[in-house]
């Protein structure tokens, strides 16, 4: 059983490898997972407690891509729903040696942003010590 449990957007990011250059110009990217949320749930597997990570991925290879890393962290992904009508949200993210990077983000219509609420009813609260959330995962969509 879970001791913590997050509830967030997970996406994927391709980060460019080309320090300096705009996203129409850089050409080599490195592909990661990404999500605040997902980002701590990942520190907490770290620091030795059980974690647990609720959402939603498209059933494509980059929703494929975050299970597959979720499962190589330890984390439990029994309430990360597969979205066979919608599809994993994701990014580009400059590279920059000064300054903040352009960030260019793919999210509108994603599964996380199609959330099906149902999946709330199989938390299992009985070990859970904290319940981690921000708004970012609220406000993707209107239900």
């Amino acid at each position: 059983m879970s001791e913590f449990l997050t509830i967030g957007e997970p996406m994927a990011v391709f980060a460019s490898e080309n320090p300096d250059l705009s996203l129409v110009d850089a050409t080599n990217f490195k592909k990661f997972v990404a999500g605040a949320e997902l980002n701590v749930a990942i520190g907490v597997q770290r620091l030795g407690h059980q974690s647990q990570y609720l959402s939603a991925v498209g059933d494509d290879p980059l929703g494929q891509f975050i299970i597959n890393e979720v499962h190589e962290s330890g984390i439990d992904s029994s309430l990360i729903d597969l979205d066979k009508d919608h599809w994993t949200g994701f990014y580009l993210k400059q590279r920059v040696t000064k300054g903040d990077p352009s960030t260019y983000y793919f999210r509108k219509n994603s599964a996380a942003a199609n959330f099906n609420h149902e999946i709330l009813s199989k938390i299992d609260f009985s070990d859970l010590k904290i319940a981690h959330l921000s708004g970012i995962f609220a406000a993707l969509s209107q239900k």
